[in-house]
């Protein structure tokens, strides 16, 4: 009787899980659908708050399956998630009259980081977020400005040259102004900022890391355009990679060509 009662509990347990993996398949396979119109959506019309919620809808659909968090998803998910949250770190960064933008700006670009610290566009929007919001923090600037040149260094170093030849011009004239930020100087409408973000996209999937999670490589922003150049990093040392996650790589997506303030096209 005991046995036949501690055997039925197992069997519960047992469907319980086989319940919740099959959920989140389901949640994956719906949010892959619904990422890949966002990113569609970004390629064709830019940033916008139009494409925005399409990726807040993929991010919605995708929740069964982020219930332990990020760092146990499957490299491609992780990937897929990730590149996500850098096309919402781009349109935050670029479309203006967003509700604390500039906190989910930062907040978006810290999530790549944590997995792909060498992300330079993903340093770019976090530069950027944290000159847009240092009021006269010289602490702040401070800290805004060694984000852009660790920016610099990782486009260096991803062979991004022409990226990190405008950012560290803009760098020289003044972050603020550089990044192409809405209401420091430079053109701040939500058509600029839809022209100047291209999406991301991942050239090569990710290696997998001991926890499973993939780094990613954000893609780099058009060489015309200053908006797109100015994306933010957040610094390692502030951000320490996720636990086991630290070999994931996320591709960034290249910020529109031509675009004024928006990124090129190469994630």
């Amino acid at each position: 009787m005991a046995f036949g009662a501690f055997s039925k509990v197992n069997l519960d347990d047992l469907e319980s899980d086989d319940d919740e993996e099959a959920e989140q398949r389901r949640a994956i396979k719906s949010a892959r659908v619904k990422y890949e119109t966002a990113q569609n959506a970004f390629k064709k019309r830019g940033s916008s708050l139009e494409v925005l919620k399409l990726f807040e809808e993929a991010d919605a659909a995708m929740q069964p399956a982020l219930k332990a968090g990020m760092a146990n998803l499957e490299p491609p998910e992780l990937e897929m998630v990730l590149k996500g949250r850098l096309h919402q770190g781009v349109i935050f960064a670029t479309v203006e009259h967003i509700p604390n933008r500039w906190a989910r700006a930062k907040r978006c670009a810290e999530e790549v980081l944590q997995f792909d610290f060498g992300n330079a566009h993903a340093r770019w929007i976090r530069a950027s977020a944290l000159a847009s919001t240092s009021d006269g923090s010289k602490a702040l600037q401070a800290e805004a400005e060694e984000e852009m040149r660790r920016a610099i260094q990782c486009a260096r170093t991803a062979g991004k040259n022409a990226e990190a030849d405008q950012w560290e011009e803009g760098l020289r004239n003044g972050l603020r102004a550089s990044a192409g930020i809405p209401g420091a100087g430079a053109p701040g409408t939500a058509a600029e900022g839809a022209a100047a973000s291209a999406p991301p996209s991942l050239a090569s999937p990710p290696a997998t890391a001991g926890n499973g999670a993939a780094r990613k490589e954000a893609p780099p922003p058009a060489a015309s355009s200053v908006g797109a150049a100015a994306a933010a990093s957040v610094s390692a040392s502030s951000s320490p990679p996720a636990q086991g996650a630290q070999d994931a790589q996320i591709e960034e997506p290249p910020p529109a060509a031509g675009s004024a303030g928006g990124m090129q096209r190469g994630f």
